[in-house]
């Protein structure tokens, strides 16, 4: 019976049956949005959507874990895309905090 269902889970499906990732345009544009607001000033709400996004992305990442076969790759870029665009604005956020500091400590 184990055999049965390892089976099952894991077949090859036909890349026409793939289907994308539960909210992974949304990931990506959290992330987008987030550099953009860490960047301007508007960082408590990037700080909302990097949330947003990091708990969004973890979900789906979880359900492609458990079956890579099901999902399209492309799909599975965008999450990934939209995870490193919110690490690069929590990058700039510290390098302009950094900056601040060092300005206000003159």
């Amino acid at each position: 019976m184990s055999e049965l269902i390892d089976n099952v889970f894991t077949q090859v499906v036909d890349p026409s049956q793939q289907v994308n990732l539960p909210n992974d345009r949304g990931v990506f544009l959290k992330g987008l949005f987030a550099l953009i607001f860490f960047i301007v000033p508007g960082f408590m709400i990037a700080l909302i959507l990097t949330k947003m996004c990091f708990d969004d992305s973890k979900i789906a990442l979880e359900s492609y874990n458990k079956a890579p076969h099901l999902y399209k790759e492309s799909s599975i870029s965008k999450i990934k895309k939209g995870r490193m665009l919110v690490y690069i604005g929590l990058g700039v956020f510290v390098f302009e905090t950094i900056v601040f500091l060092g300005y206000l400590s003159r």
